[in-house]
């Protein structure tokens, strides 16, 4: 076959999906040998942003990634080229014919489109809604792309668009905002080294469980956006937004979002993959211990995730606050924090040996 008739990038499904910066970043890091260490040092800590409490929604992910930006383009794994739209459209009026030309050179193309016109999606043939795909390959005979989007149930999905539907999800984005301007091109890196740093990371599993913020330069980062640190909870303390969101459904007084309880879900199954990563270190000398204590918390939070879930469906069908499930969602809240409170005390205990040894 011609590759310039046919091409495809590898993309592999992440554990992380809640949000395209993670998951699209995810999809293709997963495909490298060695990114390992990369993931698990980075993908350690919680933030909560406590004053959208006060704006009647909740706002909960993973520390310390820009939330505006769909790439997480200091990452040393990849590299990144940011194009404005307007450039794009100055210099290429065929979107179609752009992207094949960059997918042939190894990159995969992140770019915002109305998904009116994305197949698969809430808003097709429904409505105007932008937001960011990762386009990844092509097909000219099929005249299509391969692409990674959020499907009609909000969750990643790898499919096709054709040409003329992405040209249209393309040309027709209503430029509302700032962030909708950038396109980020993406390229694996040939060479790159990262290493696991054991005291680092259990000095975060400590920052963790206090709910500190452990080093001022990291923070003070947040200046670059315009945000006060003041205005964010960090690790454990991310529990008790939780517990003061099920205080706001109660009244429907703010929005029923299962994001945060699906960061929450994945945020242990990101842990369970780091556990047996350890393991493999042999950094731990009771690894059943600490396993059989993380398959209770990942459980519970699943369980929790589902049973806000059905809460949120039953409001949205009958517009009916369900109370007793909303106070259960808390009492489960109160028991998970203790559970997983439990589980890092352990892992630290085990940790911190391995790092005096």
């Amino acid at each position: 076959m011609n590759r310039y008739m046919k091409k495809s990038l590898e993309v592999k499904y992440p554990v992380i999906t809640a949000y395209p910066r993670h998951a699209y970043n995810l999809a293709i890091i997963g495909t490298m040998e060695n990114s390992s260490p990369w993931i698990f040092s980075n993908y350690l800590q919680l933030r909560c942003h406590t004053k959208s409490l006060h704006d009647k929604f909740i706002y909960a992910d993973w520390f310390e990634f820009d939330s505006y930006n769909p790439m997480l383009d200091d990452n040393p794994l990849l590299y990144y080229q940011i194009i404005y739209r307007d450039l794009i459209l100055k210099y290429r009026e065929n979107i179609v014919d752009f992207t094949i030309e960059w997918i042939n050179e190894g990159y995969y193309f992140c770019t915002h489109l109305n998904e009116l016109h994305v197949p698969n999606t809430r808003a097709y043939q429904f409505r105007d809604f932008p937001h960011s795909n990762l386009i990844f390959g092509y097909d000219k005979d099929q005249s299509n792309f391969d692409i990674a989007y959020f499907d009609k149930d909000g969750k990643l999905a790898f499919g096709k668009i054709g040409f003329e539907d992405y040209s249209n999800a393309f040309h027709t984005l209503e430029v509302s905002q700032d962030y909708l301007k950038y396109n980020y091109l993406v390229k694996p890196r040939d060479i790159f080294e990262f290493k696991y740093d054991i005291k680092m990371n259990l000095q975060s599993f400590k920052d963790y469980i206090n709910g500190s913020r452990p080093v001022d330069l990291h923070y003070d980062r947040y200046r670059m956006f315009g945000m006060d640190v003041k205005e964010f909870d960090f690790g454990m303390d991310v529990y008790a937004n939780l517990i003061t969101y099920t205080t706001y459904l109660e009244t429907s007084d703010i929005v029923y979002d299962i994001r945060p309880f699906h960061i929450l879900f994945e945020h242990k199954s990101c842990l369970k993959n780091h556990l047996l990563y350890m393991k493999k270190l042999n950094l731990l000398e009771n690894y059943e211990l600490l396993e059989n204590m993380m398959g209770e918390v990942e459980d519970k939070t699943k369980k929790l995730r589902n049973l806000f879930l059905k809460i949120a469906f039953f409001h949205l069908q009958t517009e009916i606050t369900d109370l007793k499930g909303i106070e259960k969602i808390r009492e489960r809240l109160i028991n998970l924090k203790d559970v997983e409170v439990a589980f890092f005390e352990s892992l630290i205990e085990q940790l911190s040996k391995s790092v005096r040894v």
